[in-house]
């Protein structure tokens, strides 16, 4: 199987040499803006609402990419033409942009505002055949002691890979249940989000999510609650405590890679019966028809492919 593209500061190369120094002030300093496009069929899915957002977090970081939004959403294309050209027809790509400053002014021959960003894009395959049991029995989502970083220090809409406490959170997490997936909460004790994917709830038929002050407003999680609405299922933003979340009838996470993920067990409690329940699966069967495919199907159909 060919080596796939990496696209670097104007350039295609092999991912494998795909190199950023490191006096980058994505190292020296974590100032890194991103997001994270899927594939449908080889086709992205809402790549102007990433790309949107991606120009949103630049702006608040005052990071100029260096092209216009219509130019990197031509080459996000292109780059998944090319690279899917060698995967197996059932597997998706996870197409990621990301955006430093930089050289680190210190180490920089040239003025600060002469410093080019960084500018890059790579692929990789969805690692979907693992997800099967997932949807089936549902995952277990653990609440961290580590808190969700509060808005009064940086707005939680910025998409960046500054996560320090996320990886301090996971790394507790995996001490109680290593296949448990980070649950964090604010500063007043509500549900913030897990790593990676926004968290919501099920109850007496409606869906409870936690407001955006507290969250990364994902893409996902926006087009989750559209197709609720579309199958008359009310949607409520508010504060929702542990104590909510363990007593739920339903609770599921929205992500890019997986759509909506059924939550079967928080902090060792079973969340309604401790099974998938029926509004987890009417969204699931409203992604698939987006989709075009069944995605638990598809998730299953992967089980055991191996993907280099």
């Amino acid at each position: 199987m060919n080596s796939p593209l990496a696209y670097l500061n104007g350039e295609y190369i092999p991912m494998s040499e795909a190199k950023i120094p490191v006096i980058d002030q994505g190292f020296t300093m974590g100032v890194h803006a991103m997001d994270l496009t899927r594939t449908f069929s080889h086709k992205l899915f809402r790549l102007e609402d990433h790309v949107d957002r991606l120009y949103r977090t630049l702006r608040t970081m005052r990071v100029d990419p260096g092209m216009s939004f219509d130019e990197m959403a031509r080459l996000s294309h292109e780059i998944v033409v090319k690279n899917a050209e060698s995967i197996n027809k059932l597997d998706e790509l996870g197409l990621i942009h990301f955006v430093t400053p930089g050289t680190t002014p210190s180490y920089a021959d040239v003025p600060r505002e002469q410093i080019p960003p960084t500018f890059g894009m790579h692929t990789f395959v969805l690692q979907l055949g693992s997800c099967f049991q997932n949807y089936q029995r549902g995952i277990h989502v653990v609440t961290a002691r580590i808190r969700h970083q509060p808005p009064e220090c940086m707005d939680p809409k910025l998409k960046v890979r500054s996560r320090l406490y996320w990886f301090l959170a996971d790394n507790e997490v995996q001490q109680v249940d290593p296949r448990a997936t980070s649950l964090v909460l604010d500063l007043q004790g509500n549900i913030a989000e897990c790593h990676g994917a926004n968290f919501l709830i099920v109850q007496n038929g409606e869906i409870h999510s936690p407001t955006t002050r507290n969250m990364l407003e994902g893409v996902t999680w926006k087009v989750t609650l559209k197709l609720a609405e579309e199958l008359g299922i009310k949607v409520v933003l508010r504060d929702i405590t542990p104590h909510e979340a363990y007593n739920a009838d339903e609770a599921f996470t929205t992500s890019s890679s997986v759509c909506t993920m059924p939550v079967t067990k928080i902090d060792n409690i079973p969340v309604g019966d401790g099974k998938p329940g029926p509004v987890v699966k009417r969204l699931l069967e409203a992604w698939s028809q987006l989709a075009g495919y069944d995605i638990v199907q598809r998730s299953r159909d992967l089980q055991g492919v191996v993907v280099a």
